[in-house]
């Protein structure tokens, strides 16, 4: 199954489309046990289907297929790190709000910007650029009548092809994080972090699985031609993939983790630490409420943007 669009070969979206129901069923439902058999069998597969995806007139096919960023960019100045965070009209309404008001506390001098997939309600665009130094982007929502795991895995992996398209464009450092957190300190203060690297990756090198061994809830990408390459690398990776390819279960991760190791000649990668996406408030520089944890995210502004 492709996504809804004109991208993807008639053959690779046949083979996709019959081999989802299956796919989501062993990987995503969690039939397969025990749990190290399915994830080794989920990464298998994962190398298996990579290794066939790699034409590049491909990848140029499918980005071409791509819905067009409607507007503003996120800010091209020589900033030295900007905020970034996506999400469908339902996230964004949900923890924008949240993540808006923790960068007004703790670090006033960040810009932020979101991009949507889906077309966004002109309210709600309007509740979010009234708070200075907001900016949004969206684009059209390809996931109408996919599943709960497709609409998943596209959201989560185009974010990283749509950031190292925002980084061919601008002088500006990124910094993407999960749109279901909020920020505790002053970015501004911690930027040390990622000075000098072309890219900041959350390792989890102890983890046995590939697909948690890079986490993605925080990545840092400079605007330098290393750090270009590599998100654009990491994206031609994600792409066919996504649009192409059935269903795997943390396929961002596993695209990062395989772009690290393939991909980082050359490249100033440094580790980050796991309080840019601390599951907990003790010393984190940012929360993040990912996974089973959004019920627990605040949401004390979220009429705001609703009724604003």
């Amino acid at each position: 199954m492709t996504m809804q669009g004109n991208a993807g070969p008639e053959g690779a979206a046949g083979l996709a489309h019959r081999c989802d129901g299956l796919w989501e069923n062993l990987f995503y439902r969690k039939v397969i046990r025990p749990s190290g058999l399915r994830r080794a069998l989920s990464h298998a597969c994962f190398l298996l289907q990579d290794s066939h995806l790699k034409p590049q007139g491909c990848v140029r096919a499918l980005r071409g297929g791509l819905p067009a960023v409607i507007g503003t960019l996120p800010p091209a100045a020589d900033e030295r790190c900007v905020l970034l965070a996506f999400g469908d009209p339902v996230f964004v309404r949900r923890f924008a709000p949240e993540l808006i008001q923790s960068v007004r506390q703790n670090s006033p001098r960040i810009a932020l910007h979101f991009h949507v997939f889906g077309m966004p309600a002109e309210s709600l665009v309007e509740g979010l650029v009234r708070h200075g130094g907001v900016s949004v982007s969206w684009e059209a929502d390809l996931c109408a009548g996919v599943s709960a795991a497709r609409r998943r895995q596209y959201y989560q992996s185009m974010r990283f092809i749509r950031l190292a398209e925002f980084l061919e464009a601008s002088r500006t450092g990124f910094l993407a994080i999960d749109i279901d957190s909020v920020v505790k300190r002053d970015l501004r203060d911690v930027q040390h972090l990622w000075r000098n690297a072309d890219i900041g990756l959350i390792f989890r090198s102890e983890l046995t699985d590939p697909g948690k061994r890079v986490l993605a809830a925080a990545l840092y990408a400079a605007p330098t031609e290393a750090g270009r390459r590599f998100m654009r690398k990491a994206a031609d990776r994600m792409l066919p993939h996504v649009l192409m390819s059935p269903f795997i279960e943390k396929l961002d991760q596993r695209c990062l983790n395989l772009s690290f190791e393939k991909d980082a000649r050359g490249v100033r990668i440094v580790p980050l630490p796991l309080k840019l996406a601390a599951i907990d408030e003790e010393d984190a520089i940012i929360v993040s409420y990912r996974g089973s944890r959004k019920d627990r995210a605040p949401a004390s502004e979220a009429h705001q943007i609703s009724h604003g």
